[in-house]
């Protein structure tokens, strides 16, 4: 048995369980933040494993987030976390352009876009808003059942990464314009077309 191997294993472990480790009932009670922390965020994503989630809309698309940088989902879309890059992935039941539409708060922002590798920059004053258009590649295909509301068929799925990153943040309760206490940085909604 090689030292050197058993001490890299070792060290390894540590450095993957430290998280777990250092703060055992809050990683239990809030388990979501640390699959979200580093060093697990360094891994790259795993597509494979998103769940089975409903499509209740109907619009043939579901989101799911993959870091704290996303607020939950309101209406028609969701914030990002103000100064930071949201990661979510996009998983469709059509192949086509992914149209991403974003709407900035109070203050200018330089926002960036990247969908399967694509960087688009778009820069948004007070309370602008603009659309991406992508024509990306899926990164992942498969066959498997997608479920609208109580019926399911069989469907080929298409998943599609999606990076948001905005550089400026606002909180709406201390600017006078409502009472959100949340730091936000840019509102997104997503739309899968032909």
């Amino acid at each position: 048995l090689d030292r050197r191997a058993v001490a890299a294993v070792l060290a390894a472990s540590a450095l993957l369980a430290a998280p777990v480790n250092a703060n055992p009932v809050m990683s239990s009670l809030e388990w979501r933040r640390v699959g979200y922390s580093y060093p697990y965020r360094a891994f790259p994503l795993e597509l494979t494993v998103l769940g089975l989630d409903y499509d209740l809309s109907g619009e043939g698309f579901v989101l799911h987030y993959a870091d704290l940088n996303s607020y939950m989902a309101e209406e028609s879309g969701f914030w990002t976390r103000g100064g930071s890059e949201a990661v979510f992935v996009v998983r469709a039941v059509r192949r086509g352009k992914l149209f991403i539409s974003l709407t900035n708060g109070l203050y200018r922002n330089a926002v960036e876009v990247s969908v399967g590798g694509e960087w688009k920059r778009v820069e948004l004053g007070s309370f602008e808003g603009a659309t991406l258009e992508f024509e990306a590649e899926p990164e992942l295909k498969y066959t498997s059942y997608w479920i609208y509301g109580r019926e399911s068929r069989l469907a080929e799925i298409y998943v599609y990464t999606v990076r948001v990153r905005c550089t400026a943040s606002w909180i709406p309760a201390l600017t006078g314009h409502g009472s959100d206490p949340r730091c936000l940085g840019v509102y997104v909604q997503v739309s899968v077309g032909g």
